[in-house]
């Protein structure tokens, strides 16, 4: 809510991440420089704010942290190293690919179907 700057009801799929508000409320203040060093991937989210029906742009993925990242509509989540009850380690699970404008609440794991796309985004996560 944002009298008088979005439109009531206003509805955008853009989308955005926790680290963008650095980005955005810098923007918002008149400061379009992020010290260096701090939120380097964030993005401001601000257009979408004031122009609900601007159209959404594609972004760079998003690494949410060492295990996780996502790609447009796709999440990739890989496994971490967990140990047993006995101070041993533990099978790590497996990784998990999501297709969240199929499936939000992640329940259909995709990576035996898109094994090219999961590897992909494996490669982004580790550069």
């Amino acid at each position: 809510r944002w009298p008088g700057k979005t439109t009531p009801g206003s509805l955008c799929e853009q989308t955005i991440a926790f680290s963008d508000l650095f980005a955005t409320l810098a923007e918002l203040v008149g400061t379009k420089q992020i010290p260096q060093g701090m939120a380097e991937d964030s993005v401001s989210f601000l257009p979408y704010l004031l122009d609900s029906a601007k159209a959404s742009a594609a972004r760079a993925p998003i690494v949410h942290d060492e295990w996780t990242l996502r790609e447009g509509d796709w999440k990739l989540i890989l496994p971490r190293k967990k140990r047993d009850r006995g101070g041993k380690d533990a099978k790590p699970a497996s990784p998990e690919l999501f297709n969240l404008r199929d499936d939000l609440a992640e329940k259909h794991n995709l990576i035996s179907e898109h094994p090219e796309r999961a590897h992909k985004m494996q490669e982004q996560l580790k550069a």
